[in-house]
């Protein structure tokens, strides 16, 4: 908890960007996953952040529903998870008149869960359920296009777990996040009165 409010107390305000661009013709989602992070479950994180171009469209991390034997079946699932909400986001832009018709680009840097997507049928990974293995059908359609990254250049890295700054500030410029130090001027203001709490905050940190 205080490694959230030192980081909060150094950037209190992030500010997302979206700047005029080519027309897109289909989305690009990063994904990610961390084995068997729950210390008490041994649950994995999915993690995913969809972008229109550079836009930043949807970002998720969120515990898994079923408990992962390896850490490529757990970076699987998290691709299943963001093939689904990639589907979701193309649903919305349809019904507003957008259409990408452009194959969506799914990015992890596991080869192991690349390789199962790739391919048809469960092979010798026979425990995973059978409800994930919709992403084959799709990926062979056509409709998503698996690619590599390496763990540095996925900007779905810092969702899963604990990163530096400098790794935190690479994937925040990579969704146009900019963090300011300022007050947006609609932001209510400070309590005057409540000031030597947040300085007395302050020291604890």
């Amino acid at each position: 908890m205080k490694r959230v409010l030192r980081y909060l107390m150094g950037a209190p305000r992030a500010v997302l960007h979206f700047e005029y661009q080519q027309r897109q013709t289909g989305l690009v989602t990063w994904t990610d996953s961390d084995f068997a992070g729950c210390d008490k479950t041994r649950k994995s994180t999915s993690a995913g952040a969809i972008q229109f171009g550079r836009h930043l469209i949807k970002s998720w991390s969120t515990n898994q529903a079923v408990i992962a034997l390896s850490s490529g079946e757990s970076e699987y699932y998290a691709l299943v998870k963001a093939g689904s909400q990639s589907i979701g986001v193309k649903a919305i832009a349809h019904d507003m008149g957008i259409r990408l018709d452009g194959p969506t680009i799914l990015k992890s840097d596991a080869s192991a869960a690349i390789g199962i997507g790739n391919r048809v049928g469960s092979g010798k990974v026979r425990h995973i359920e059978v409800t994930q293995l919709w992403l084959q059908d799709k990926v062979s359609q056509k409709v998503f296009v698996l690619e590599k990254v390496s763990t540095d250049d996925n900007l779905a890295d810092a969702l899963t777990k604990g990163v530096d700054a400098s790794a935190i500030q690479y994937h925040l410029e990579g969704v146009m996040i900019e963090i300011r130090h300022d007050r947006h001027p609609l932001a209510p203001e400070l309590d005057k009165e409540g000031g030597g709490a947040e300085d007395k905050l302050h020291d604890e940190l």
